[in-house]
């Protein structure tokens, strides 16, 4: 809007440099803006809006062992629009079956959230990274 709104006054000032140099940066603005919008509205996935139990069927991509927990952390790509590209599953090594590597099929029933947002200013954002 401040665009259109800059090359309009633009052209009310008339054929002076002044003019023609609001009219081009209005334009200028206007069309980077448009830019902007249409790039991110054709590179968007689906996310998760909040909290989510469903059944997944995925090819795991990776197979992380977290010691600490005793867990392994699996990232799968799901098959289907209606998830994102790429998900991130954790599940008890005492429980993971043999052979669970990547390039495996595998189905499973989880709970899935998104990720956290930034819990401090200035901290770490997850939910801008993902």
């Amino acid at each position: 809007m401040f665009g259109l709104a800059t090359a309009s006054a633009g052209l009310a000032w008339g054929a002076g440099r002044l003019g023609r140099a609001l009219l081009v940066a209005g334009l200028a603005l206007a069309a980077g803006c448009g830019w902007i919008w249409l790039r991110s509205s054709t590179v968007a996935m689906p996310r998760l809006e909040r909290p989510t139990i469903t059944v997944v069927e995925a090819e795991v991509e990776k197979v992380e062992a977290l010691v600490a927990k005793g867990d392994i952390r699996l990232t799968l790509a799901p098959a289907g629009d209606a998830l994102p590209p790429r998900i991130r599953v954790s599940v008890p090594a005492k429980d993971a079956p043999d052979g669970l590597g990547a390039g495996a099929r595998i189905k499973v029933r989880a709970r899935l959230q998104p990720p956290p947002s930034m819990p401090l200013p200035g901290g770490h954002d997850f939910a801008r990274d993902a």
